[in-house]
Parts: C-alpha cells; sequence; structure tokens
C-alpha cells in the first residue's frame, strides 16, 4: 500500500523505519490543550467583563438617557473587546518573536523554519483574534446593552440570578479544564520516570558500540583490537553483535515460519534474529535461565542457537528448561536450542518484549560493545580511538554510548512532556488570575457586609471563611466533574504503552490539593486587607 512522504513522520509505524516516528495522536492531544488553554482566557474575559458591569451600569443608564441606542452601546462594548484582542495578539507575537528560537528547539522543529513567513501562521492570529472578539464580546456586549436607565439610575440595578449562574458555571469549566491538564500532567510525569527507570534486564552503562569498518578485508583485524583492548585495565569486555539494546528494530533479520520440528500446529510469528559471540550475553549482564552460553573454547556448532522467554512463549514451551534441546524448524534446517535468556527491553518499554533468536558469530560485520571501567568517558573514548585507528587505518572512527543511544527512544515523549508542562502553567496561570480577579470584585462589592460582621464581632478568620466557602464550593463541582473525564483521558494515553504505572490515589489528590490551595491563597490576599481595614471608615461613607 504506496504511502505519502509527508506522512511517514507522524502516521507510519513500520517496522524498518530509519529512525522513531513521532505520534500524530500527540500532536492533536496537543492542540487540543492549546485550545481549551485559549477558551480559559476568553472565559476569564467574559467573566470579569460581566462581574464589573455594576460599575458600568450607571454609565450605560446616562448614555441611554442621552439618546444611546442598544446597538450603538453593543458596538462599542465589541470594539473594546476588539482592542483587548487586537493588543493581546500584539503582544502573543512579540512574545513569540522573543521565544521563537527556544520554541523550535522545544518542539524539535527544523531549525531553517521562520514562522512569521509562514502564511498559516498569520491566518490563525487573525483567526483567532476575531474569534475572540466574538467569544469574549458578544455576551458582555449585549449583557451591559440591556441594562434599564430607569432601574440604574434610581438605583435599583443588580446582577440577574442567570447571570450569576453564568459566571459560576463558566468558573466551573475553567477549572475542570484545569484539574484535567494537572492529572494529565502529573500521569505523564510518572509514566516517564517508569519507564527511565524500569530494570531494562541489560546493563547498558560504561557501553561504547563501536562500528565495523566498511572493507571486509580490514574487519579481519579484529581479534587483534580486541585482544589490544582487553589488554588495558580499563576495559573489562569486548563483544561483537548484530544490533545491541536501545537499536530500533530495524537492526534485526526478521522471519516468520519458524516452529518447533514436532509441532503438531505451525504457526506464522514474527521472530527478531541477530548474531552474537560469547562474550555478548556476560557484557550485557542478561540473566540464563536455563542451558548454556556460546562457548568459544568448545567451537559452538552453527545450529545451536539461544532464544529469550517471548520466543519460547509463542512456541507454547511451559518453562526454560524444557526449551533446552527442542528443535527447531528454521528456513529448511533444523536447528537446536541451547539456553534461554530472560526477557530485556531491546526497546524503550513503550513496547512489549521482542521474540528474539540469537546465532553465534564472532565477525566483526556490524557492532562491537566495549565495556569499560572509570569515570571518565572521554579518556576512554580517546585511547579506543587510537586503538581503532591502528588496527583499522583509513576508516572513520564512528561509536555512540549504549545508554544514550537507548534515551534517544525518549525523545518524542520528553518533547511531549516539556510542551505539555509550558500549556498546563499557561493554564494555570489564567485560572489564578480569573479567580484573583473575581475574588477582587466579590470583595469589594461585600465590603460594607465585612465591616458590619466585624462591628457585630465577626474575626478575620470568620470573615475568610464565609467568602472562600462559595469558591471552594465551585472548585468542588469542577472536581466532580473534571475527575471521570481524567480518569478516562489518563487511561486511554497509558494503555499505548506495553508497560505502564497503576493510577494511584495521588495521581489524582495532589492536583486537586493544589487547586484549593491556590484558591484559598487568592481569596485571602483580598479578603485579609479588608477584614483589617477599620470598618468605621467603609460604613460612614453610608
Amino acid at each position: 500500500i504506496g504511502q505519502k512522504i509527508g506522512d511517514i513522520h507522524l502516521y507510519s509505524n513500520k517496522t524498518f523505519e530509519v529512525e522513531p516516528n513521532g505520534s500524530a495522536r500527540s500532536v492533536y492531544f496537543l492542540l487540543g490543550v492549546a485550545l481549551l488553554v485559549i477558551l480559559s482566557a476568553f472565559v476569564n474575559y467574559i467573566n470579569l467583563a460581566t462581574s464589573k458591569a455594576l460599575d458600568r451600569a450607571k454609565e450605560v443608564g446616562i448614555r441611554k438617557v442621552v439618546g444611546s441606542t442598544k446597538n450603538q452601546l453593543r458596538i462599542q462594548f465589541l470594539f473594546e473587546s476588539f482592542i483587548v484582542n487586537l493588543l493581546a495578539a500584539l503582544f502573543a507575537t512579540l512574545l513569540i518573536l522573543f521565544i521563537s528560537n527556544k520554541f523550535i528547539e522545544l518542539a524539535g522543529v527544523p531549525s531553517e523554519f521562520q514562522i512569521f513567513s509562514d502564511s498559516f501562521f498569520w491566518i490563525m492570529l487573525m483567526g483567532f483574534t476575531f474569534l475572540g472578539v466574538l467569544l469574549s464580546g458578544v455576551y458582555p456586549a449585549f449583557v451591559l446593552s440591556s441594562f434599564k436607565p430607569a432601574s440604574i439610575l434610581k438605583g435599583n440595578f443588580a446582577h440577574s440570578v442567570q447571570g450569576e449562574f453564568l459566571r459560576k458555571s463558566l468558573v466551573v469549566f475553567q477549572f475542570a479544564i484545569t484539574i484535567i491538564l494537572l492529572v494529565q500532567i502529573f500521569t505523564v510525569n510518572s509514566q516517564l520516570d517508569y519507564l527511565k527507570n524500569i530494570d531494562t534486564g541489560v546493563d547498558i552503562d560504561q557501553t561504547l558500540v563501536v562500528l565495523a569498518p566498511s572493507q571486509n578485508k580490514i574487519r579481519q583485524n579484529y581479534d587483534v583490537f580486541k585482544q589490544r583492548l582487553l589488554e588495558n585495565p580499563s576495559i573489562s569486555n569486548v563483544s561483537v553483535s548484530g544490533a545491541v539494546p536501545g537499536q530500533i528494530s530495524s537492526q534485526f533479520s526478521t522471519t516468520t515460519g519458524i516452529n518447533l520440528a514436532q509441532a503438531a500446529e505451525k504457526h506464522n510469528y514474527n521472530f527478531y534474529l541477530t548474531v552474537i559471540d560469547s562474550d555478548y550475553i556476560p557484557l550485557m549482564g542478561m540473566n540464563i535461565l536455563a542451558g548454556e552460553n556460546f562457548n568459544l573454547s568448545s567451537k559452538p556448532k552453527k545450529n545451536e542457537v539461544i532464544v529469550n522467554e517471548e520466543a519460547i512463549k509463542l512456541w507454547k514451551i511451559p518453562n526454560a528448561e524444557a526449551a533446552v534441546g527442542k528443535v527447531l524448524k528454521f528456513w529448511g534446517s533444523e536447528r537446536t536450542i541451547k539456553a534461554v535468556v530472560q526477557n530485556h527491553h531491546q526497546e524503550s518499554a513503550k513496547s512489549p518484549y521482542m521474540p528474539i533468536i540469537y546465532r553465534y558469530s564472532t565477525n566483526f560485520n556490524s557492532l562491537a560493545s566495549i565495556k569499560f571501567i572509570g569515570a571518565n568517558p572521554k579518556d576512554q573514548v580517546a585511547m579506543i580511538k587510537e586503538i581503532y585507528e591502528a588496527e583499522f587505518p583509513g576508516t572513520p572512527f564512528t561509536y555512540f554510548f549504549m545508554d544514550q543511544e537507548f534515551n534517544k527512544q525518549f525523545k518524542e515523549e520528553n518533547r511531549f512532556q516539556s510542551v505539555f508542562m509550558v500549556l498546563t502553567a499557561f493554564s494555570i496561570l489564567i485560572a489564578c488570575l480569573g479567580l484573583f480577579g473575581l475574588a477582587m470584585f466579590t470583595v469589594s462589592k461585600r465590603q460594607k457586609e465585612i465591616g458590619i460582621r466585624k462591628v457585630l464581632g465577626a474575626s478575620v478568620g470568620n470573615i475568610l471563611i464565609l467568602l472562600s466557602s462559595s469558591f471552594l464550593k465551585i472548585v468542588l463541582i469542577s472536581v466532580l466533574i473534571g475527575l471521570p473525564i481524567t480518569y478516562l483521558l489518563v487511561n486511554n494515553w497509558l494503555d499505548n504503552f506495553a508497560f505502564r504505572i497503576e493510577l494511584n490515589w495521588w495521581l489524582f489528590t495532589g492536583p486537586i490539593l493544589l487547586i484549593f490551595f491556590l484558591v484559598i491563597i487568592s481569596i485571602s490576599i483580598n479578603t485579609i486587607g479588608s477584614a483589617l481595614t477599620n470598618p468605621a471608615n467603609v460604613l460612614k461613607e453610608d
């Protein structure tokens, strides 16, 4: 089946890709999060604009008395919204200008990419500016223009029940988004830490891997190269193989149709094949469950193979001991299982264990792994390079560290984690700013009530509890809405991993406690100042 070249990076998951692919799902997920952050900002504007309606009520009443129509007032308020969104777009453009290089590095965008020369960027900027005017301006404009001048000028104007309900609903929506994103980022961080710290089943530390020379004749110097390396006390072992842990599966040969010679039922499972010498298993710290390793002194037979647990599982062999000595039908010939090794993560724990078959070879055709001792890799590389160039003259010294190669598999997840954390931080900041503004407005409108309560003996703590309770109830509703949604989302995301964390209670309670803490801080900052004010200064105004 054909595939567009432009689709390979995000949509291809073929076995023999030249490098790990990106994920279209992650891109769309982050795009959705970005849209939620923008929507949260619009919610803030609507809430604050309508909350300030009382302050502008007299202005609207006077304008209507002197002849302003509803349409004129709506145009005025929409124009104000347009100016706010235009200034926001200009500020966003300047911010992008300053952080574009860091963003390109963070998102893995090609360094030659110029965001301001991309017409799609300008279309999106203008589109979101226009959308912002509509979403954040239309409702306030219609609310403010609907005030009745007679009620306003008599002082009988108050917020409607419907308006209060809408504002509280918007705050619930905003904090539900924040809780969902916080639980998600807690889960992402925990899952990635789990993947990076999981026992791989092999020892990948302090291992340098050297690529074989391209000429067959020069490769024959491998035995001398190995001996010279082992003469150095800082080198503990050297081995050749066709692939090493951390490399993508394309480094293996693959085949189907390998079955037990006595199997009644044949299958076509896909197996991964590579070659190793007798030093490979001890160098990698692999655990032999049954049987014996290839032994150079006993001249291993060509018809012997070593397999891993996943392979014998596919053949339905009950345990490692039962597998040793079994005969396999292998490419028209027969091979005997010499040993079974414990499963290890050839690729990261994102993927399931691979069924691997190891054949014996001492030819330096692909890779040489060198296990060194000591904490100065730079000196080790220099020493190995000197020996390599002496034994393989005229060939480039190409190498990599096995642990670094293994960690490359987390490149996409690390990028996803970084971008997601930035977006979540913006969401929390916007939610807190909106909450702070609403708390400040609420406190300012209830200053006389606070003054009366103080005169009647209420303490600062009593007033703080009184004003915080309504906001805490809103957050509690947000929690009840957000938790089921975020539980489904994180479970769905974790299903993409063969090895995953269990969803613990702290992944949910941590974000919730953080939100409650931010709410209390925001309310306290606004409340304590008003509660400490002399009530006489407030009440004398009436």
